[in-house]
């Protein structure tokens, strides 16, 4: 899809003060109270199904995601540093860790890639260990025989799960950096630092949500189709409402992205287009798209015949409230497509907006999901 909305149109300093300044009294004093009204019926809500604090988060989470698409305002970071030996504060109680880059195992058409784009392949990354902790109450122990382990790539009670943090694609009006395919780099270096700890490939389960879903899926199919970078593939894989489509190609009054406008919260992020120029470094708009890795959800992606065979066991949720809904569907018809189709499990949860593994708040569907995934994890317990 071509931009909808210009990004970050308000980012200069005294731009971004005067819009922050009028949307915090507006959002308070004039928004919120409209909502409320709005929504007291349910005839008034995006879904008349919703309850009122659905309706009035998603909302919320609209004006949220506009004003930082529209001033490039950092209410947080998860951009790591460069620097392993630069720990944030706090780092032992907080469980992170310093992991060194593998430049060594990116070979093939990423490693052709990641040097178009200008990929620094020796930059360092790092990454938060969750679940219990060694005898020395230190973190990154080394694997016991057989221990599962939860490779988490962002946007515990399995055992014990490592989340690891990489830098985050930028572009105009900010200084580009990090293109794709840096963060698939850096995902590898996390697989491998897993690897160093004893952990077998087989009993590493890679997790994503959102973007984090799409990292997961081509760090897998990299691992899977490059055994001579030697550190094999992992045992499963678990998407949650993943990004597999970044350029919207699903289009029309149909299509998700058009129903979902009122039930999804990121409407600014898809509209912008800004992920696309961020990630696409020296690819053209039209490359970016097509590249069956960069956008495997979409519907003008260039896809090999074969291109989803061989991968391990992968469960794909998504959330029939979201805008990306098409792109996941998409993406699950080809997965089952090349592969056993009881080797992926797909779940959709109705009346939910997007990541709903990540939204606590949308009950009872949350906790339905984590019945389910709790259980389709319990088969790599016994493998």
């Amino acid at each position: 899809m071509q931009p909808t909305i210009k990004p970050f149109r308000y980012h200069s300093v005294p731009w971004t003060v005067l819009y922050v300044t009028s949307v915090i009294p507006t959002t308070l004093f004039v928004r919120i109270p409209w909502y409320c009204l709005k929504y007291l019926s349910p005839s008034g809500r995006p879904r008349k199904s919703w309850p009122f604090s659905r309706a009035l988060i998603v909302a919320l989470i609209r004006v949220f995601c506009t004003t930082i698409y529209d001033t490039g305002f950092q209410f947080t970071t998860t951009d790591p540093t460069t620097d392993p030996t630069v720990a944030p504060k706090g780092w032992e109680k907080k469980g992170w860790v310093p992991i060194s880059a593998t430049s060594d195992k990116i070979q093939g058409e990423l490693l052709d890639l990641a040097k178009r784009n200008n990929v620094d392949l020796e930059s360092n990354i790092g990454g938060y260990w969750f679940g219990e902790r060694g005898p020395d109450e230190k973190v990154g122990q080394s694997a016991r025989e057989g221990e599962k382990v939860v490779l988490y790539f962002h946007s515990g009670g399995y055992v014990r799960v490592f989340s690891l943090e990489y830098h985050v694609a930028k572009s105009a009006p900010f200084g580009a950096s990090s293109p794709w395919p840096t963060q698939l780099v850096e995902g590898v270096s996390g697989f491998a630092y897993l690897i160093s700890l004893g952990f077998t490939p087989e009993n590493i389960i890679v997790c994503g949500d959102s973007s984090g879903g799409h990292m997961a899926f081509t760090m897998t199919h990299y691992l899977l189709n490059h055994p001579e970078v030697g550190l094999g593939s992992p045992g499963g894989l678990l998407l949650l409402s993943p990004t597999m489509d970044f350029t919207v190609s699903s289009e029309g009054p149909d299509s998700s992205f058009e129903k979902n406008q009122s039930t999804d919260g990121l409407v600014a992020l898809f509209a912008s287009q800004y992920s696309v120029e961020a990630l696409r470094g020296q690819m053209s708009a039209k490359e970016f798209a097509a590249d069956p890795g960069c956008n495997p959800g979409s519907v003008v992606a260039s896809i090999p015949k074969g291109f989803f065979a061989g991968m391990p066991k992968t469960f794909i949720h998504g959330c029939d409230g979201e805008l990306a809904l098409d792109s996941i569907v998409t993406f699950r018809d080809r997965m089952w497509e090349d592969n056993e189709k009881e080797n992926v499990e797909y779940v959709e949860s109705k009346d939910v907006t997007h990541d709903l593994f990540a939204t606590l708040w949308q009950e009872p569907q949350y906790t339905e999901l984590r019945r389910i995934v709790k259980t389709w994890l319990q088969q790599f317990e016994t493998s």
